[in-house]
């Protein structure tokens, strides 16, 4: 998959040092519902779409390998459902299969949400484990 990075977000990004890279997950927790959910490991005062839920994310140095000589088909991802609102989509959908895209973005003076770009598109399989 191309990681293609925006000009404008490369020419932001040349004008600071320190940033600090944040992952956002997006799900379509409901085949073709055009609804989606977005996940990171903060709340984003500029996009409140954006929940801070993500407590994990595993195998993602496998993905973005530079020297391409790895290959991942999978990556874990571990959500804070202290809200129950998850174990609600789950409780009545079948998740299986569900688009799931992993986005980068940095967290740079004038670095807009928009600037955000894919590292990773896959669909939820199994194992799928719920704990309480």
């Amino acid at each position: 998959m191309p990681r293609n990075i925006p000009t404008e977000a490369i020419i932001e990004l040349a004008k600071t040092t320190g940033i600090e890279p944040v992952n956002i997950i997006r799900v379509e927790w409901v085949r073709s519902s055009g609804n989606y959910y977005y996940y990171s490991d903060r709340a984003i005062a500029d996009a409140p779409e954006i929940q801070g839920k993500l407590i994990a994310l595993d195998g993602l140095e496998a993905v973005l390998s530079i020297d391409k000589s790895t290959t991942s088909t999978s990556v874990k991802i571990t959500l804070n459902d202290i809200d129950g609102s998850i174990k609600d989509i789950f409780n009545y959908n079948d998740i299986h299969n569900r688009s799931v895209i992993i986005y980068q973005w940095f967290i740079a003076p004038n670095f807009s949400i928009n600037y955000k770009f894919p590292i990773f598109e896959g669909v939820i399989a199994t194992p799928i484990e719920w704990s309480e």
